[in-house]
């Protein structure tokens, strides 16, 4: 029988290989990236308290958190793939943790939001949609929220919540 021994990440042809650069041209990108995420958890907390000011306001919260979302995913996904691709690799596996922790972060900055648009009340909320068309996206979004009233806790509990994340 002839030995088929799995072949070093640095033997592996390139064209065998994912393309990560469509995700960051490098790791040095990444790393740029991931310094420029961590001012999100304190962005995302100065609307807190503030989600009903405004339809504005509401708006401006959740298009800021949807882009949060798009830049972690692309922070993990790198991170994942470049540790998978060698486990003994502790520089990736770094990333992979650095990544995960600007998640919880973020996670624990925003676990005011839940709390808060659920104090909303309806007659508000759709004076919001009328000021604010903008909200229409997220209509779907809050009313998976609002229909959870039973299951929110308070905003202490969900900032400890989120923030348990990293331990999971």
């Amino acid at each position: 029988m002839e030995d088929k021994s799995i072949p070093l990440r640095k033997d592996v042809p390139e064209a065998l290989t994912w393309n990560l650069q469509d995700i960051y041209e490098s790791d040095e990108a990444w790393l740029r990236e991931y310094e420029a995420l961590k001012t999100l958890p304190e962005e995302l907390a100065a609307y807190k308290g503030r989600l009903g000011e405004s339809a504005g306001t509401l708006l401006s919260f959740l298009r800021l958190e949807d882009e949060a979302d798009l830049r972690l995913g692309k922070l993990m996904g790198y991170a994942n793939c470049k540790s998978d691709q060698d486990t003994s690799d502790g520089f990736y596996q770094d990333l992979r943790g650095k990544a995960v922790a600007s998640i919880v972060a973020v996670s624990g900055a925003a676990a005011f939001a839940a709390p808060e648009i659920m104090a909303l009340d309806e007659d508000t909320l759709n004076l919001f949609y009328i000021a604010q068309p903008g909200l229409e996206t997220y209509r779907r979004s809050l009313y998976r929220i609002r229909r959870r009233a039973a299951h929110i806790l308070s905003p202490a509990e969900e900032r400890l919540l989120a923030a348990a994340g990293e331990m999971a």
